[in-house]
């Protein structure tokens, strides 16, 4: 059985001429083929090195917190809080009951509190 590697005759019709037509010196397209694939390994690192910054800068803009700064100062934003008109506790306005009047929007900490509101309406 004849091994290809020793072959005396060229692979696939390739001659030992580079493309100009000139024969290469001893050990000239062992260069060659030694620079283009150094060259084509530090494609490979520039390209995976440019995708890992891309990655990293991406989880970055989505790590920081969302607020809006103003002056260099983090403004975080707040829940609103309103005063009962009963019994005076402030709440969260959006955990408080709330009743629309002619005047506006009274918000309550219960139930209770707003029933003792349109009691004392109801009265006046």
């Amino acid at each position: 059985m004849a091994c290809l590697f020793n072959s005396t005759q060229p692979l696939y019709g390739l001659s030992n001429k580079n493309l100009l037509g000139f024969q290469p010196k001893a050990g000239q397209t062992q260069l060659q083929v030694a620079m283009i694939l150094r060259l084509i390994l530090f494609l490979i690192f520039v390209y995976f090195g440019i995708k890992t910054v891309i990655t990293i800068v991406r989880y970055v803009k989505n790590v920081r917190p969302k607020e809006s700064q103003v002056c260099g100062v983090r403004q975080v934003p707040l829940n609103e809080m309103v005063q009962d008109p009963v019994c005076g506790t402030f709440i969260v306005k959006d955990e408080a009951v709330s009743y629309r009047t002619r005047e506006g929007v009274k918000y309550f900490c219960s139930e209770e509190c707003k029933n003792k509101f349109l009691d004392k309406q109801t009265r006046d």
